[in-house]
Formats: structure tokens, sequence, C-alpha cells
């Protein structure tokens, strides 16, 4: 009876792990109803999505999301970053303080926005999503027969403490980069038919909170911050 009752146990723990495993593990998002099979009927944007790993900045996050859709329509497509709380795992791009992932998507030529992001994680010990949305947050123009590069977005956490004292992750501010010459052989390797690459890096709307930030370097090598876009959920 004991070792019956041991063995359940040990199935049902297995199920949770098993069923922890699978929602903590980067998924394949389908792609939008827009979506183009290639240069052929459409054009190609590419970008890396980071985090950063360590410090005071420090994504609290496994999932980082950018939802964009096309102008003037409400379907929308995903580009994920995901970084697993417990294993390093295989990130396309990894440097001393960054683990990123590179992203490629054909599109219907047209005018798109990132209007939304989604950042889900461990917060004060329950899983929560933070949603951050704006209606005109980052635009780009998809040319057909045309690949293009939106640049590096990388996700610079906002943490909190609660009543203990003890942080917690809140938020976070994607800061753009045009790092292509860093980017392009992660970019390639994971998409080995990318052509030839145009830049046309994100550029952010001026607002008071930021969302999304541009990245610069000031005179003496501080990181300064060009237009930032509204933070309204």
């Amino acid at each position: 009876m004991l070792s019956e009752l041991a063995r359940a146990a040990a199935v049902a723990a297995m199920t949770v792990l098993v069923a922890a495993c699978a929602a903590s593990s980067p998924q394949k998002l389908a792609p939008p109803a827009f979506a183009a099979s290639g240069l052929a009927d459409g054009g190609c944007v590419s970008l890396v999505i980071g985090a950063v790993e360590k410090g005071e900045d420090r994504s609290g996050f496994f999932d980082h999301i950018l939802v964009y859709r096309r102008v003037g329509s409400e379907q929308r497509g995903r580009w994920k970053h995901h970084r697993d709380p417990l294993f390093e795992g295989s990130p396309d791009l990894r440097e001393p303080n960054l683990r990123a992932t590179a992203q490629r998507t054909c599109l219907q030529a047209g005018d798109y926005e990132i209007f939304r992001f989604e950042l889900t994680g461990n917060v004060e010990g329950r899983i929560d999503t933070a949603a951050i949305s704006n209606d005109v947050a980052l635009r780009f123009r998809v040319e057909a027969g045309r690949e293009t590069y939106l640049g590096r977005l990388v996700a610079h956490g906002i943490w909190k403490t609660n009543f203990l004292g003890l942080p917690f992750p809140s938020t976070a501010t994607f800061v753009i980069e045009d790092a292509l010459e860093r980017d392009e052989a992660a970019l390639r390797t994971r998409f080995p038919e990318t052509g030839a690459v145009v830049r046309d890096v994100l550029r952010p709307a001026f607002s008071d909170a930021p969302a999304f930030v541009a990245k610069s370097v000031g005179a003496a090598g501080a990181l300064e911050s060009e237009g930032p876009s509204a933070v309204v959920d």
C-alpha cells in the first residue's frame, strides 16, 4: 500500500514538473495573417531581442514579448525572447551581460507598429505578466523585396521593493541600439536565407514615460536616451 502511494506521489510530482517546464519553455509563435512566404511576395524584417542578465538593471522576467500589428489592423504578430531562470539555455547571441534571441519575419509590404510589450516572470512568488501598451510606439515599414534590420532591443529591468524591503521585478525599459555589426552573425546563423540587409533602426516617439528609448553615448561615454515612448496600459 505504501509503495503504491509513493508511486502515485512520484507520478504526480513528475506531472507537475513536466507541466512547469512546458509552461516556461520557449514556444514557436504562429505567423500572423499578414505574413509573407519570403521576398517574392513581401519583405522581411530582422531584429534582436534580449535582456540584461546582471546588475541593478537586470531583467527579472523570463519572457519578453514584443507585439506588433499592421497599421490600421487589429491582427497581431509577436516576437519573443525567453530566458530560463534555472538553466542558461542556448541563446542566439551571448555577451558578458546579455542574452538575446534573433528574429526574422517576412510580411506583406506596408506600415507596421510595435505597440505593446509583455513581460512574464516570478513576481513575489507568483507567475505574473506586466503588459505595457501604447497606440503609437515604434513604427516600421516593410518594403517589397527588401531585408530590413530594425535594431537590437534590450530589456533593462525596473525593480521595486515590498514591505519587507525585498526587491521584485516591476517592469522594464527596452533600449534600442543599432548593433548590426554584432547582430548579423547571429541573424545569419539562425536564418541563413537572409539576404543583403538594409538598416532602418526603430526610433521611439517622444514622451515623458520611457517604455522604449534609443541608445546614444554622451561625451563622457554615459548612456543617454533619445525620445522615449509613452507607457500606458
